[in-house]
């Protein structure tokens, strides 16, 4: 799992490093990247809008590191696409995915 920490308390460049990603990516553009044991990955972006829309930053790190699954994290209830790949989605839907995918 690779975590974006905006107090800098993660060495993001090492990690990047490690897996191969681009350091933009690991330390600005992704909130969260979680790796499962079999290399697939979903990007995760947080947002605080009940009308969420992910920058060009996510974009690029999802072309970069090629998730097979693209969520934005909102506090709003409801779970709707954004363009034909990416999933807004509550927390407690985003726990049942990952719970769904195990």
């Amino acid at each position: 799992m690779l975590a974006h920490n905006q107090g800098g308390l993660l060495n993001t460049t090492a990690l990047a490093r490690n897996m191969g990603v681009d350091v933009k990516t690991a330390s600005g553009y992704i909130d969260l990247l979680l790796v499962f044991p079999d290399g697939d990955k979903w990007a995760i972006e947080v947002k605080r809008s009940l009308s969420p829309k992910p920058g060009k930053g996510f974009y690029y790190s999802c072309d970069d590191i090629q998730p097979v699954k693209k969520f934005i994290v909102y506090p709003g209830r409801e779970k709707y696409p954004i363009g034909t790949d990416i999933q807004v989605i509550s927390p407690s839907d985003l726990c049942d995915e990952l719970t769904n995918s195990m």
